[in-house]
């Protein structure tokens, strides 16, 4: 028997990947397990309905993640990442130095704090993956590479001054600590590299991983894990027969006014209904006056919206992607970078929908891709397979399964 272990979960502090964790969280609680959440003070509000024990601790991540446009930028990111990812480490040891846990379960971007504790305590790690990730050959088969002189692809200068000054700096204060704490100081420098055979649980399905047979036993596609029945039934659509177009961006674009009100024209007086969802703090007076056939709002949950709808306008973020491609609907990616730009080029490759560059996004362009979805009828069946590998994928049961697993 498995049941009444202590699982804690060290997450990274973005609403994309701590959902993910939020359904296997619930189903190993339901099975008599406790639950430990590591998590940015800023992000606590999203575990309000856990039944996990949170454990907050202090984080200076930027809320907006720096565009690695230069050399520069990329040292800039290297930092912050390696701040971040030890940021959990003195609240955790604190808590759980007399609390051992069982299992340790890590964001795949941030694993320091919890590798540092799985080695010392002997613990086995699991990595908690919501986005697109490499095989054990350090490759995304068939994803979308930089160009040849981007940073991302030529690398940054491992001399520039800044990163020699921050490591030592930083390593000693991590040393102290760990030092204080009895564990070995070796073991920070230790956690910079992942042991190599993690198991690695996929909040994706298979079918829609870059070069998914490339990767081996150890990773585990159980696809979205989040219960969005919950969600339907906050938004009541109008009795104007209309087809629903739901168009979302993400925090990073939501403050281009520019784009939504360049949608507001295209499709005004069009035989479609739209839903705008702007973020929260936006100012949706400064859309001015809408037509009858769109309307607005600050948020909206999108599982609400897209059981009706025809198509999705998003910025191609993972979780919006899967949400759509559950309920079947077809998507038009507006992207401009990175993890973005892959999901949207992958929408693309296989049927499920468009990709417009965020520079070519115009209303026009926007109308004239939901068009052309909406009377492509091979659609349908693309979208349909989709969603059955979604659902076959198991989500949060098949997460908590996998983990259970795992325990000694």
């Amino acid at each position: 028997m498995t049941q009444g272990r202590h699982i804690v979960f060290f997450s990274f502090p973005g609403v994309g990947h701590i959902n993910p964790m939020l359904g296997p969280v619930e189903a190993l609680a339901a099975r008599g397990h406790r639950v430990t959440f590591v998590v940015a003070e800023q992000f606590t509000g999203l575990l309000r309905d856990s039944p996990a024990e949170v454990l907050p601790y202090h984080s200076d991540f930027p809320a907006s993640v720096t565009k690695v446009d230069s050399a520069d930028d990329a040292v800039t990111m290297i930092i912050d990442l390696m701040r971040e990812g030890f940021a959990a480490l003195e609240p955790a040891l604190e808590r759980l130095s007399g609390d051992r846990p069982d299992l340790i379960v890590h964001d795949t971007i941030s694993g320091n704090a919890a590798r540092v504790l799985a080695r010392a305590w002997d613990v086995p790690l699991v990595e908690s993956c919501p986005v697109f990730i490499e095989n054990d050959d350090d490759e995304i088969p068939g994803s979308p590479q930089p160009p040849d002189d981007h940073p991302a692809a030529t690398g940054f200068d491992h001399r520039d001054p800044r990163l020699e000054r921050f490591g030592e700096e930083f390593g000693a204060g991590v040393s102290a600590l760990l030092t204080r704490h009895g564990l070995d100081p070796d073991l920070a420098m230790a956690s910079l590299t992942p042991s190599g055979d993690e198991p690695r649980l996929v909040y994706i399905p298979r079918a829609f991983h870059y070069g998914s047979e490339t990767f081996g036993e150890r990773y585990r596609f159980v696809g979205p894990t989040a219960d969005c029945r919950p969600l339907e039934g906050h938004w009541v659509r109008p009795g104007d027969g209309l087809p629903v177009v739901l168009i979302s961006l993400g925090t990073s674009m939501s403050k281009d006014l520019g784009f939504f009100t360049g949608c507001i024209e295209a499709f005004r007086g069009k035989p479609w209904h739209v839903v705008l969802t702007l973020g929260r703090g936006a100012d949706l007076a400064a859309l001015g006056e809408l037509p009858p056939n769109v309307e607005a709002h600050n948020w909206m949950p999108h599982p609400s919206v897209l059981k009706y709808a025809t198509a999705l306008v998003c910025q191609a973020g993972m979780g919006s992607v899967l949400e759509a491609l559950r309920y079947e609907v077809p998507i038009v990616a507006v992207s401009h970078s990175g993890e973005t730009l892959a999901n949207a080029h992958r929408v693309a490759e296989l049927g499920l929908g468009r990709h417009i560059p965020v520079t070519e996004a115009s209303g026009a362009a926007i109308f004239a891709a939901v068009e052309a979805m909406a009377a492509d009828d091979s659609l349908t069946t693309r979208l349909a397979l989709m969603a059955k590998e979604i659902e076959q994928a198991g989500g949060a049961p098949a997460a908590a399964d996998a983990l259970e697993a795992l325990l000694p």
